[in-house]
């Protein structure tokens, strides 16, 4: 990977590029996925992760899991767990939480004690309905792009 700086705004912009592409072509371009790749391991700028986390509520349930599916499969294994975990929430989502368990368990053997997924996991073994889960995703995406706007100009 190139070590370039890219700011959130940037990175934002990336993301929606990137699902409008694969929407039409179902095809990832290389270097946007490497931003957007960058930008969901922020350590310091959740944003990213945060507002693909909300997306289904633009592009629905099932394009956001074959999305995420993509972006996973291009993505290195050492960076993946941010994917992983954002791809178990869809999953969780869609009622398939065997499979969410499964990519949560992966993501913390990649990076044990991530938040994200340490907190999915009780969420989904707290048996939490899939309904109240949506309605805080809900809650909380336009938060996400507020503070995207708030902070475009800050780097990753």
């Amino acid at each position: 990977m190139t070590t370039t700086t890219i700011t959130i705004k940037q990175a934002s912009q990336s993301v929606n590029k990137l699902a409008t592409d694969f929407m039409e072509h179902e095809t990832l371009d290389a270097k946007l996925l490497e931003i957007v790749t960058a930008s969901l391991t922020s350590e310091e700028h959740l944003h990213i992760r945060d507002y693909l986390l909300g997306m289904p509520i633009d592009f629905g349930t099932g394009f956001m899991i074959q999305f995420a599916e993509a972006i996973h499969a291009g993505t290195p294994e050492e960076k993946s767990y941010a994917i992983k975990t954002v791809l178990a929430a869809f999953y969780y989502e869609n009622s398939q939480t065997e499979k969410a368990y499964e990519l949560l368990d992966s993501a913390l053997a990649i990076k044990g004690r991530y938040a994200l997924a340490e907190l999915l996991k009780r969420v989904i073994g707290a048996g939490w309905e899939v309904d109240s889960f949506v309605q805080m995703r809900s809650e909380l995406h336009p938060k996400v792009i507020r503070a995207i706007q708030d902070d475009a100009d800050k780097e990753l």
